[in-house]
């Protein structure tokens, strides 16, 4: 498949056919670059139900759940909305929706900032929290993966 033919899903990150998105959608003749980004969604994504968190939650959860997003990460409820609407309720790293049963990301941020970066499953939270957020560590485990998955080192 040629890159003229194939563009990248905002929702997904997936490369995709242009037959997979709705027509027109990425015709720069029709002045796409207004396009709203969900508009740039693949039709698969267009039809995955985006979950909401706060319209999983009662009213008092969500107070609870503001006063501890605004005393931990120093972010509003409706920041952290509208952050997951941005994400379209995927993780940002291995990009895997929420659930009905878990409608929340976890917040990750910057343990010496205290800057939030974005929302993650936990499993991403929790790796990159066994990492240290050691960049340098990650880069080494992405080695070790690509030598190991290649057949090389074959034991």
């Amino acid at each position: 498949m040629s890159k003229a033919n194939e563009r990248r899903c905002k929702c997904c990150g997936l490369r995709k056919p242009l037959s997979a998105f709705q027509p027109g959608v990425w015709d720069l003749k029709k002045g796409s670059s207004k396009t709203p980004a969900r508009d740039r969604w693949c039709i698969e994504c267009q039809e995955r139900e985006v979950l909401i968190p706060t319209e999983q939650i009662d009213l008092s959860e969500m107070a609870t759940k503001n006063k501890y997003l605004e005393r931990t990460y120093n972010i509003s409820l409706k920041q952290y909305e509208k952050m997951y609407m941005e994400q379209a309720g995927l993780c940002a790293i291995c990009r895997k929706p929420t659930t009905r049963e878990k409608p929340f990301l976890f917040v990750d941020h910057d343990h010496d900032t205290g800057k939030v970066r974005g929302l993650l499953c936990h499993k991403c939270n929790a790796g990159i929290g066994l990492f240290e957020d050691n960049i340098n560590s990650l880069n080494l485990a992405i080695q070790y993966l690509r030598n190991t998955s290649s057949g090389q080192n074959d034991i």
